[in-house]
């Protein structure tokens, strides 16, 4: 549950504001910021709402200045911003940087604010109005900024014209409250606004991202986060309290039974007389959760991107999922891209049910949320970003020259529907991907880098995700195991089993030979599924053997060591166990 402190001021500094209010304080400011929970050691997350208010007889003028910082013992003690903070308080959707113009708040007397005590989203005035002492030029502007990385918030007042000023007033009991990075977004006047397109005019209404404060923790050991008010003009409360640390939540990736990576066709240019781009698109998991594009025989194999909540089930606040494209675990643009294709999202408290593909299919027993921009299926909103801002290319075309480079996607907010009942896992089927074939080689691993946010701010998970290789394997690749030591294969007093484990996505065939120290032989084959492993005791492959060597011909009655061919990419283990008794022992083999 989220909790709020209000702090105005310590005891003595309060009694003061108390007696100068009563006599017109001119210039007397209380900061308030509500504390907010806020996960420990997290790299972004929501700290507290501000409001600022100006006691009667409070002059606000072109130039006046509050700083509020947040605590910096050294580099390796400190919180800091996490997003970037520009933000314009006015009247209207058009103060421009050049000449410190625009509508700004001006005095009852302009009609530019009420004459009676009233309130809006962004200001409130309390117990009377705003003077008219306006200089040439009309009121002001509150321009509130910060810097990602960096520990300062600051709350520049901009006379408009740059002569502008306002007063609070003119009765004594008159106050004017300012509300910002307080998580609201308005329409019409007494707005917050933006500059999106850097062009020097702050003519965009603000998004809740774009007012709220978010900091980072990562590096602050104190489970109580406060900033250092400063003004060189205004008095106020030194320091307030803008969040208090709580338990991190935990995350993590499901590992879906069966499940691995495949491998990637490398393309090639068309042939300069005649030919197609080889090119093609490939899709880790379309929307019913199957992969396509991969080499044959060589697919990926339930390779389901989903992330559970591990100590809870998910809240019901605004998630946004971020993925980004990498090639040998490197972001940027490394010749991989998206393509337009949907992304598809579904939550659910059964993660058995949704590792299976045939149930992500049909949807059966799987929640899905509503869809994020109406379309179908359930796919959401996006904003792609790379070396051209704008939608990926389509995936259908074997096309080697990609036009549109987007290496990012980052979702809309959307609570998704979770139920609050039971839904702990998201699963999200990853975009279909384009490449170039002069940025990529052979052996390359393309691969996402998730993470899942809490909008506007709060990094709840980031982890790499892998989705293949590029270049198909040569065809009757093989590997081999060597076991050095086995009791005997007949199974008495000691028993002796195998295990050997098909690490491709392509069944094969493993040749397992024993030897043993009398000279006897034995030789058999096994299937093995993709993914899968053969597990044995000795004693029940002994029927199946062909004898051969030099011993007496009876398998069981020495000591034994096995080697295993296999034309897939091969692992193993040995274990033995005193019948009797249960003690026992393992291994891994020798890869040759």
């Amino acid at each position: 549950m989220r909790s709020y402190k209000k702090f105005a001021c310590a005891t003595a500094l309060c009694a003061g504001i108390g007696l100068a209010g009563n006599a017109m304080a001119a210039n007397q400011v209380v900061v308030s910021v509500t504390s907010d929970p806020i996960q420990s050691k997290t790299t972004c997350g929501k700290a507290g709402d501000w409001s600022i208010e100006f006691d009667a007889g409070s002059l606000l003028e072109h130039g006046d200045s509050i700083t509020a910082d947040l605590p910096y013992t050294s580099a390796d003690e400190r919180a800091t911003l996490c997003r970037d903070i520009d933000i314009i308080l006015a009247r209207g959707a058009d103060y421009e940087t050049a000449g410190d113009t625009g509508t700004a708040w001006e005095s009852a007397a302009d009609g530019d604010l009420p004459t009676t005590a009233a309130a809006s989203p962004v200001y409130e005035i309390v117990d009377g109005a705003i003077g008219s002492s306006v200089s040439a030029g009309g009121g002001v502007f509150f321009h509130v900024t910060g810097t990602a990385g960096s520990q300062r918030v600051t709350i520049d007042i901009i006379g408009d014209g740059g002569v502008g000023t306002l007063t609070v007033g003119p009765d004594a009991g008159d106050k004017l409250i300012v509300h910002f990075l307080d998580q609201k977004t308005y329409g019409g006047a007494d707005n917050i606004y933006t500059d999106t397109v850097l062009a020097g005019t702050y003519a965009d209404v603000a998004t809740l991202a774009d007012n709220t404060y978010c900091i980072n923790v990562s590096k602050h050991s104190s489970n109580l986060v406060n900033v250092s008010i400063d003004s060189a003009k205004f008095t106020f409360n030194p320091s307030v309290e803008v969040a208090h640390t709580v338990p991190p939540e935990s995350y993590s990736l499901v590992n879906c039974a069966k499940q691995a990576t495949g491998y990637i066709p490398l393309g090639e240019l068309a042939d300069p007389q005649a030919g197609a781009d080889t090119c093609n698109a490939f899709d880790n998991d379309d929307a019913d959760g199957s992969s396509s594009g991969f080499c044959a025989g060589h697919t990926n194999s339930n390779n389901l991107l989903m992330i559970q909540r591990t100590d809870d089930i998910l809240d019901g606040v605004n998630y946004q999922i971020q993925l980004e494209i990498t090639v040998n675990d490197e972001t940027g643009d490394n010749g991989v891209y998206w393509t337009n294709d949907d992304l598809v999202v579904m939550v659910d408290a059964d993660t058995t049910e949704m590792c299976d593909e045939d149930a992500l299919t049909t949807g059966s027993a799987v929640t899905t949320f509503a869809n994020l921009d109406g379309g179908a299926p359930n796919y959401a909103g996006y904003t792609a970003t790379g070396t051209t801002d704008t939608a990926g290319d389509a995936p259908a075309a074997a096309d080697c020259t990609p036009t549109n480079k987007i290496v990012t996607l980052l979702t809309d907010a959307n609570n998704l529907s979770v139920n609050g009942t039971d839904d702990d896992t998201i699963w999200v089927s990853i975009p279909a991907m384009n490449y170039d074939p002069t940025k990529v080689e052979a052996g390359d691993v393309v691969g996402v880098k998730v993470t899942l946010l809490q909008a506007p701010c709060g990094v709840l998970l980031t982890e790499n995700f892998e989705i293949g290789t590029f270049d198909c394997p040569a065809a009757g690749s093989s590997q081999s195991l060597t076991f050095p030591y086995f009791t005997n294969m007949s199974g008495d007093s000691y028993w002796d089993g195998i295990v050997i484990t098909n690490l491709g996505s392509t069944a094969g065939t493993a040749t397992i030979t024993v030897y043993e120290a009398d000279g006897d032989t034995g030789t058999m084959t096994a299937a093995v599924g993709a993914n899968s492993q053969y597990v044995n005791l000795l004693s029940a492959m002994v029927a199946s053997m062909t004898v051969g060597g030099s011993g007496d011909g009876v398998l069981g009655n020495a000591t034994v060591y096995i080697t295993v061919t296999t034309d897939f990419s091969a692992d193993g283990f040995a274990m033995i166990a005193k019948a009797a008794t249960g003690e026992s022992m393992g291994y891994l083999p020798r890869a040759n």
